[in-house]
Protein backbone atom coordinates (compact mmCIF):
# COMPACT_ATOMS: atom_id res chain seq x y z
CA UNK A 1 0.00 0.00 0.00
CA UNK A 2 1.61 3.26 -0.97
CA UNK A 3 -0.02 6.99 -0.45
CA UNK A 4 0.97 9.62 1.53
CA UNK A 5 -0.16 10.62 4.92
CA UNK A 6 -0.25 13.00 7.69
CA UNK A 7 -0.99 12.80 11.61
CA UNK A 8 -4.15 14.17 11.51
CA UNK A 9 -5.34 11.98 8.74
CA UNK A 10 -8.42 9.82 10.06
CA UNK A 11 -7.86 6.48 11.41
CA UNK A 12 -11.13 4.86 10.34
CA UNK A 13 -13.09 4.85 7.65
CA UNK A 14 -16.09 3.46 6.39
CA UNK A 15 -17.51 3.66 2.75
CA UNK A 16 -20.79 2.76 2.12
CA UNK A 17 -21.67 1.32 -1.57
CA UNK A 18 -24.10 -0.18 -2.94
CA UNK A 19 -22.93 -3.05 -5.42
CA UNK A 20 -21.97 -2.12 -8.98
CA UNK A 21 -21.77 1.07 -8.04
CA UNK A 22 -18.43 1.63 -8.48
CA UNK A 23 -16.94 0.07 -5.55
CA UNK A 24 -13.35 -0.60 -6.99
CA UNK A 25 -13.16 3.44 -7.91
CA UNK A 26 -13.08 4.30 -4.46
CA UNK A 27 -11.38 1.26 -2.83
CA UNK A 28 -8.48 2.11 -5.08
CA UNK A 29 -8.15 5.72 -4.21
CA UNK A 30 -8.55 4.48 -0.40
CA UNK A 31 -5.43 2.07 -1.08
CA UNK A 32 -3.49 4.81 -2.55
CA UNK A 33 -4.38 7.23 0.83
CA UNK A 34 -2.52 4.59 2.74
CA UNK A 35 -5.69 2.66 3.93
CA UNK A 36 -5.55 -1.56 4.57
CA UNK A 37 -9.59 -2.39 3.22
CA UNK A 38 -11.86 -4.87 5.23
CA UNK A 39 -15.27 -5.59 4.53
CA UNK A 40 -17.54 -6.50 1.58
CA UNK A 41 -15.60 -5.67 -1.35
CA UNK A 42 -12.87 -8.07 -3.02
CA UNK A 43 -9.52 -7.59 -1.07
CA UNK A 44 -6.70 -9.25 -1.79
CA UNK A 45 -3.44 -9.44 -0.18
CA UNK A 46 -1.67 -6.67 -0.86
CA UNK A 47 -4.41 -4.43 0.12
CA UNK A 48 -5.08 -6.25 3.68
CA UNK A 49 -4.36 -4.74 7.04
CA UNK A 50 -0.78 -4.70 8.54
CA UNK A 51 -0.72 -4.56 11.95
CA UNK A 52 1.43 -3.57 14.72
CA UNK A 53 2.47 -5.12 17.89
CA UNK A 54 -0.03 -2.75 19.89
CA UNK A 55 -2.61 -3.80 17.08
CA UNK A 56 -1.84 -7.79 17.68
CA UNK A 57 -2.42 -7.22 21.41
CA UNK A 58 -5.94 -5.09 21.16
CA UNK A 59 -7.21 -8.19 18.52
CA UNK A 60 -6.37 -10.66 21.20
CA UNK A 61 -7.82 -8.91 23.87
CA UNK A 62 -11.12 -8.83 22.04
CA UNK A 63 -11.69 -12.01 19.78
CA UNK A 64 -9.36 -14.69 21.38
CA UNK A 65 -10.70 -16.67 24.43
CA UNK A 66 -8.68 -17.26 27.38
CA UNK A 67 -7.53 -20.32 26.78
CA UNK A 68 -6.42 -19.06 23.22
CA UNK A 69 -4.64 -16.32 24.88
CA UNK A 70 -2.33 -18.98 26.88
CA UNK A 71 -2.09 -20.69 23.85
CA UNK A 72 -0.75 -17.49 22.01
CA UNK A 73 1.86 -16.47 24.83
CA UNK A 74 3.50 -20.04 24.76
CA UNK A 75 3.41 -20.55 21.46
CA UNK A 76 5.90 -20.37 18.45
CA UNK A 77 5.83 -17.38 16.16
CA UNK A 78 3.53 -19.19 13.66
CA UNK A 79 1.01 -20.22 15.58
CA UNK A 80 1.23 -17.13 16.98
CA UNK A 81 0.80 -15.04 13.81
CA UNK A 82 -2.27 -17.76 12.71
CA UNK A 83 -3.76 -16.81 16.20
CA UNK A 84 -3.99 -12.98 15.70
CA UNK A 85 -5.02 -13.40 12.37
CA UNK A 86 -7.40 -15.60 13.82
CA UNK A 87 -8.51 -12.49 16.06
CA UNK A 88 -8.87 -9.92 12.76
CA UNK A 89 -11.27 -12.44 11.04
CA UNK A 90 -13.59 -12.41 13.87
CA UNK A 91 -13.05 -8.80 14.95
CA UNK A 92 -14.02 -8.46 10.95
CA UNK A 93 -16.68 -10.87 10.59
CA UNK A 94 -18.32 -9.58 14.17
CA UNK A 95 -18.67 -6.09 12.59
CA UNK A 96 -20.08 -7.06 9.69
CA UNK A 97 -22.80 -8.63 11.67
CA UNK A 98 -22.87 -6.11 13.70
CA UNK A 99 -23.36 -3.06 11.01
CA UNK A 100 -26.63 -5.55 9.11
CA UNK A 101 -24.48 -7.19 6.41
CA UNK A 102 -26.44 -10.44 5.91
CA UNK A 103 -23.87 -12.80 6.51
CA UNK A 104 -26.56 -15.92 6.65
CA UNK A 105 -27.76 -15.28 2.89
CA UNK A 106 -23.52 -14.61 2.21
CA UNK A 107 -21.48 -17.59 3.72
CA UNK A 108 -24.43 -19.83 4.92
CA UNK A 109 -25.80 -20.70 8.07
CA UNK A 110 -22.35 -22.71 9.56
CA UNK A 111 -20.39 -20.01 9.15
CA UNK A 112 -22.84 -17.43 10.14
CA UNK A 113 -23.32 -19.32 13.53
CA UNK A 114 -19.45 -19.65 14.08
CA UNK A 115 -19.57 -16.45 13.89
CA UNK A 116 -22.29 -15.60 16.51
CA UNK A 117 -20.60 -18.16 18.64
CA UNK A 118 -17.35 -16.24 18.35
CA UNK A 119 -18.87 -13.06 19.11
CA UNK A 120 -20.76 -14.32 22.50
CA UNK A 121 -17.95 -16.54 23.86
CA UNK A 122 -14.96 -13.54 23.24
CA UNK A 123 -15.50 -9.61 24.40
CA UNK A 124 -16.17 -8.71 20.76
CA UNK A 125 -19.73 -7.70 21.92
CA UNK A 126 -18.40 -4.61 23.84
CA UNK A 127 -15.99 -3.72 21.13
CA UNK A 128 -16.20 0.28 19.94
CA UNK A 129 -15.24 0.88 16.88
CA UNK A 130 -12.96 2.93 18.21
CA UNK A 131 -10.82 0.00 19.35
CA UNK A 132 -10.50 -1.32 16.05
CA UNK A 133 -7.05 -1.47 14.43
CA UNK A 134 -6.37 1.89 13.07
CA UNK A 135 -5.55 2.89 9.29
CA UNK A 136 -8.32 0.67 8.01
CA UNK A 137 -11.00 1.53 5.44
CA UNK A 138 -14.19 -0.59 6.01
CA UNK A 139 -16.14 -1.29 2.88
CA UNK A 140 -20.03 -2.10 2.75
CA UNK A 141 -22.32 -2.55 0.19
CA UNK A 142 -26.09 -2.21 2.53
CA UNK A 143 -26.23 0.48 5.45
CA UNK A 144 -29.68 0.03 6.93
CA UNK A 145 -30.24 2.45 9.83
CA UNK A 146 -32.76 0.06 11.06
CA UNK A 147 -30.10 -2.86 11.18
CA UNK A 148 -26.70 -1.39 12.25
CA UNK A 149 -25.79 -1.78 15.46
CA UNK A 150 -27.08 1.24 18.22
CA UNK A 151 -23.73 1.33 20.09
CA UNK A 152 -21.93 2.13 16.65
CA UNK A 153 -25.18 4.64 16.01
CA UNK A 154 -24.11 6.15 19.22
CA UNK A 155 -20.93 6.61 19.14
CA UNK A 156 -20.93 8.06 15.36
CA UNK A 157 -23.46 10.34 16.61
CA UNK A 158 -21.50 11.50 19.90
CA UNK A 159 -17.60 11.52 18.27
CA UNK A 160 -18.51 12.27 14.32
CA UNK A 161 -15.69 8.67 14.06
CA UNK A 162 -15.62 6.97 12.04
CA UNK A 163 -15.44 9.00 9.16
CA UNK A 164 -18.36 8.12 6.56
CA UNK A 165 -18.02 8.58 2.66
CA UNK A 166 -21.46 7.34 0.25
CA UNK A 167 -20.92 6.06 -2.78
CA UNK A 168 -23.44 5.56 -5.14
CA UNK A 169 -24.56 5.53 -9.12
CA UNK A 170 -27.57 6.03 -11.61
CA UNK A 171 -29.51 2.60 -10.49
CA UNK A 172 -30.69 2.79 -14.14
CA UNK A 173 -26.69 1.73 -14.81
CA UNK A 174 -26.37 -0.29 -11.73
CA UNK A 175 -29.27 -2.72 -13.47
CA UNK A 176 -27.53 -2.97 -16.41
CA UNK A 177 -24.27 -3.65 -14.74
CA UNK A 178 -25.60 -6.50 -12.82
CA UNK A 179 -26.90 -8.46 -15.77
CA UNK A 180 -23.64 -7.90 -17.10
CA UNK A 181 -21.77 -8.94 -14.23
CA UNK A 182 -24.45 -11.97 -13.20
CA UNK A 183 -24.29 -13.00 -16.96
CA UNK A 184 -20.31 -13.66 -16.82
CA UNK A 185 -19.04 -10.84 -18.32
CA UNK A 186 -17.09 -9.50 -16.45
CA UNK A 187 -15.02 -13.17 -16.85
CA UNK A 188 -14.31 -13.42 -12.72
CA UNK A 189 -16.57 -14.91 -10.72
CA UNK A 190 -18.76 -14.23 -8.22
CA UNK A 191 -16.91 -13.65 -5.01
CA UNK A 192 -19.05 -15.05 -1.97
CA UNK A 193 -22.50 -13.88 -2.73
CA UNK A 194 -24.55 -16.89 -3.30
CA UNK A 195 -27.67 -15.65 -4.71
CA UNK A 196 -25.63 -14.19 -7.53
CA UNK A 197 -25.13 -17.70 -8.77
CA UNK A 198 -28.93 -18.17 -8.44
CA UNK A 199 -29.70 -14.99 -10.30
CA UNK A 200 -26.67 -15.65 -13.18
CA UNK A 201 -28.79 -18.84 -13.80
CA UNK A 202 -32.04 -17.46 -14.27
CA UNK A 203 -30.47 -14.41 -16.64
CA UNK A 204 -28.50 -16.96 -18.36
CA UNK A 205 -31.75 -19.24 -19.50
CA UNK A 206 -33.22 -16.04 -21.32
CA UNK A 207 -32.32 -15.50 -25.19
CA UNK A 208 -31.28 -11.91 -25.40
CA UNK A 209 -30.18 -9.26 -23.14
CA UNK A 210 -33.10 -7.16 -23.54
CA UNK A 211 -34.90 -10.14 -21.99
CA UNK A 212 -32.44 -10.35 -19.20
CA UNK A 213 -33.05 -6.74 -18.73
CA UNK A 214 -36.26 -6.88 -18.22
CA UNK A 215 -36.39 -9.04 -15.95
CA UNK A 216 -34.12 -7.44 -13.37
CA UNK A 217 -36.37 -4.61 -13.32
CA UNK A 218 -39.33 -6.36 -13.07
CA UNK A 219 -38.12 -9.00 -9.74
CA UNK A 220 -37.98 -6.94 -7.07
CA UNK A 221 -35.57 -9.46 -5.26
CA UNK A 222 -33.01 -8.70 -8.15
CA UNK A 223 -29.80 -7.89 -6.58
CA UNK A 224 -29.96 -3.60 -6.46
CA UNK A 225 -33.25 -2.83 -6.19
CA UNK A 226 -34.08 -1.74 -2.54
CA UNK A 227 -30.16 -0.75 -1.87
CA UNK A 228 -29.71 3.24 -2.78
CA UNK A 229 -32.82 3.58 -1.17
CA UNK A 230 -31.81 2.41 2.46
CA UNK A 231 -29.23 4.60 2.34
CA UNK A 232 -31.21 8.09 1.56
CA UNK A 233 -30.60 8.78 5.15
CA UNK A 234 -26.59 8.66 4.84
CA UNK A 235 -27.39 10.83 1.93
CA UNK A 236 -28.44 13.81 4.40
CA UNK A 237 -26.60 13.39 6.75
CA UNK A 238 -24.02 16.68 7.48
CA UNK A 239 -21.61 14.02 8.30
CA UNK A 240 -21.36 12.15 5.47
CA UNK A 241 -19.38 12.39 2.50
CA UNK A 242 -21.04 11.73 -0.31
CA UNK A 243 -19.66 10.79 -3.72
CA UNK A 244 -20.84 9.62 -7.18
CA UNK A 245 -19.76 7.03 -10.08
CA UNK A 246 -20.40 9.05 -12.17
CA UNK A 247 -17.90 11.96 -11.02
CA UNK A 248 -15.07 9.44 -9.36
CA UNK A 249 -14.97 7.27 -13.05
CA UNK A 250 -13.30 10.12 -14.85
CA UNK A 251 -12.78 10.73 -18.71
CA UNK A 252 -12.10 7.11 -19.18
CA UNK A 253 -15.29 6.59 -18.11
CA UNK A 254 -17.41 9.36 -19.60
CA UNK A 255 -17.04 12.32 -17.31
CA UNK A 256 -14.35 15.00 -16.95
CA UNK A 257 -11.29 15.27 -15.17
CA UNK A 258 -12.33 18.11 -12.85
CA UNK A 259 -15.11 16.51 -11.60
CA UNK A 260 -13.25 13.73 -10.85
CA UNK A 261 -10.81 16.02 -9.47
CA UNK A 262 -13.04 18.01 -7.58
CA UNK A 263 -14.82 14.42 -6.21
CA UNK A 264 -11.74 13.29 -4.71
CA UNK A 265 -10.76 16.72 -3.00
CA UNK A 266 -13.96 16.26 -1.22
CA UNK A 267 -13.21 12.93 0.29
CA UNK A 268 -9.51 14.03 1.45
CA UNK A 269 -11.08 17.31 3.26
CA UNK A 270 -13.49 14.60 4.72
CA UNK A 271 -10.60 12.78 5.91
CA UNK A 272 -8.19 14.92 6.60
CA UNK A 273 -5.62 14.14 4.30
CA UNK A 274 -3.00 16.70 2.13
CA UNK A 275 -2.64 14.92 -1.12
CA UNK A 276 -2.60 15.74 -4.62
CA UNK A 277 -6.24 15.01 -6.39
CA UNK A 278 -4.75 15.76 -9.76
CA UNK A 279 -2.24 12.75 -8.91
CA UNK A 280 -4.75 10.74 -7.55
CA UNK A 281 -6.75 11.17 -10.07
CA UNK A 282 -4.94 9.42 -12.77
CA UNK A 283 -4.64 5.91 -10.52
CA UNK A 284 -8.18 5.18 -9.54
CA UNK A 285 -9.68 3.88 -12.84
CA UNK A 286 -8.53 0.25 -12.71
CA UNK A 287 -10.31 -1.77 -15.57
CA UNK A 288 -8.71 -4.98 -14.19
CA UNK A 289 -10.50 -4.58 -10.82
CA UNK A 290 -12.35 -7.55 -9.52
CA UNK A 291 -15.87 -6.95 -11.57
CA UNK A 292 -15.05 -4.47 -14.49
CA UNK A 293 -16.68 -4.32 -17.16
CA UNK A 294 -16.76 -1.27 -18.96
CA UNK A 295 -16.70 1.27 -16.67
CA UNK A 296 -19.12 3.82 -18.41
CA UNK A 297 -21.64 6.12 -16.69
CA UNK A 298 -24.72 6.69 -18.65
CA UNK A 299 -24.85 3.77 -20.45
CA UNK A 300 -28.15 2.31 -20.03
CA UNK A 301 -29.11 5.16 -22.73
CA UNK A 302 -27.49 2.44 -24.72
CA UNK A 303 -29.43 -0.57 -23.91
CA UNK A 304 -33.24 0.78 -22.40
CA UNK A 305 -36.18 0.21 -24.67
CA UNK A 306 -39.78 2.23 -23.48
CA UNK A 307 -40.80 -0.37 -21.68
CA UNK A 308 -37.46 -1.02 -19.52
CA UNK A 309 -37.98 2.99 -18.90
CA UNK A 310 -41.50 2.09 -17.51
CA UNK A 311 -40.46 -0.58 -15.35
CA UNK A 312 -37.81 1.84 -14.13
CA UNK A 313 -40.65 4.21 -13.22
CA UNK A 314 -42.12 1.56 -10.84
CA UNK A 315 -39.13 0.57 -9.49
CA UNK A 316 -36.61 3.33 -9.24
CA UNK A 317 -39.18 6.35 -10.04
CA UNK A 318 -38.55 7.86 -6.29
CA UNK A 319 -35.17 7.34 -5.74
CA UNK A 320 -34.40 9.41 -9.06
CA UNK A 321 -35.66 11.84 -7.69
CA UNK A 322 -34.01 12.08 -4.56
CA UNK A 323 -30.62 11.18 -5.42
CA UNK A 324 -31.10 13.55 -8.39
CA UNK A 325 -30.92 11.71 -11.16
CA UNK A 326 -33.96 12.47 -12.89
CA UNK A 327 -34.12 13.91 -16.16
CA UNK A 328 -36.91 14.05 -19.12
CA UNK A 329 -36.93 10.37 -20.74
CA UNK A 330 -37.42 10.30 -24.47
CA UNK A 331 -38.08 7.38 -26.02
CA UNK A 332 -36.16 6.56 -29.38
CA UNK A 333 -39.41 7.52 -31.67
CA UNK A 334 -38.90 11.39 -31.05
CA UNK A 335 -41.42 11.88 -28.66
CA UNK A 336 -41.67 12.58 -24.60
CA UNK A 337 -41.93 9.98 -22.18
CA UNK A 338 -42.06 12.13 -19.25
CA UNK A 339 -45.48 11.43 -19.83
CA UNK A 340 -46.01 12.61 -15.59
CA UNK A 341 -44.23 15.99 -16.61
CA UNK A 342 -41.77 14.55 -13.58
CA UNK A 343 -39.84 17.51 -11.76
CA UNK A 344 -36.37 17.93 -12.05
CA UNK A 345 -34.81 17.10 -8.92
CA UNK A 346 -34.41 20.13 -6.59
CA UNK A 347 -30.73 18.87 -5.26
CA UNK A 348 -28.59 21.03 -7.01
CA UNK A 349 -28.10 23.05 -10.72
CA UNK A 350 -24.79 22.21 -11.44
CA UNK A 351 -24.92 18.97 -14.12
CA UNK A 352 -22.11 16.36 -13.56
CA UNK A 353 -20.76 14.51 -16.50
CA UNK A 354 -22.92 13.30 -18.97
CA UNK A 355 -25.87 11.94 -16.77
CA UNK A 356 -27.05 15.83 -16.13
CA UNK A 357 -27.22 15.21 -12.24
CA UNK A 358 -26.11 17.86 -9.44
CA UNK A 359 -23.08 17.33 -7.76
CA UNK A 360 -22.95 15.35 -4.72
CA UNK A 361 -21.63 16.84 -1.38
Amino acid sequence: MGGKSIAMKQERVVVVSPQKSGTHLIQELMVRLGYGMSGDSRITPDIQPRFTAEDRATLRQFALSEQEQECYDRSSAHVRDALAWEAWLRVARSWQMRLGAPVENRYGTDIAQSMVSAYHSTKLMRMRFSETPPNICWVYHQFDVNTVDGLFLREWSDTQRPKIILNMRDPRDVMVSFVNYLCGHTGRGFGNFAVYQVMSRVLNKLDSFEDRLTYALEDINFPGHGDLRDLYWLFKHPYVCTVRFEELIGPKGGASREQQVNAIQRILTHLNISDDPEELAEKVYNPHAFTFHKGKAGSWRKYFTPRHLDLCEKRFGEVLDLFGYREEQEDWHGHSRDRRAVKRATLGSTRVGQAGIPPAR
